[in-house]
């Protein structure tokens, strides 16, 4: 069902960007269908899993061994990096966030908040992250 949830919101609002932190493959919804789907999953036996925020309910899963190897060491970091730059982007920016017109103060803010060398970097940082979460999605949503 969760697979299939996904499915029909990438249809409606799938996207390629990966400034579109919530919806691009690998991005905010897939973070929280996962933490969602493994707390519904596993909850009636380790009731301790259940947490409000996706990341203390990853940490949880994490602590109770219900996540697959490795993937605290992606999942976690990339909800923070998602929630952090998500937080600039609604402050900072009406409507989407395009990186070509966007001024250079942001993307300085942007960088500083991903603690990464450059903005090219953290371009490709995201892409990288934004793979393995969603490689990761397709092994806890099976």
């Amino acid at each position: 069902d969760v697979r299939e949830m996904r499915s029909r919101i990438a249809a409606e609002k799938g996207t390629e960007n990966i400034w579109d932190l919530k919806q691009v493959r690998g991005g905010l919804v897939d973070i929280e269908f996962m933490a969602q789907h493994l707390q519904l999953v596993h909850a009636a036996a380790h009731p301790d899993v259940l947490d409000q925020s996706t990341l203390g309910a990853l940490h949880r899963l994490d602590r109770a061994g219900l996540l697959p190897p490795g993937a605290a060491e992606v999942l976690m970091p990339a909800a923070r990096l998602i929630n952090d730059l998500t937080q600039v982007q609604r402050l900072c920016v009406d409507g989407p966030f395009q990186p070509a017109s966007a001024p250079s103060g942001l993307l300085d803010l942007m960088v500083r908040v991903a603690a990464a060398p450059g903005f090219t970097h953290l371009e490709a940082d995201l892409e990288a992250m934004l793979a393995a979460t969603a490689a990761l999605f397709d092994v806890v949503v099976a």
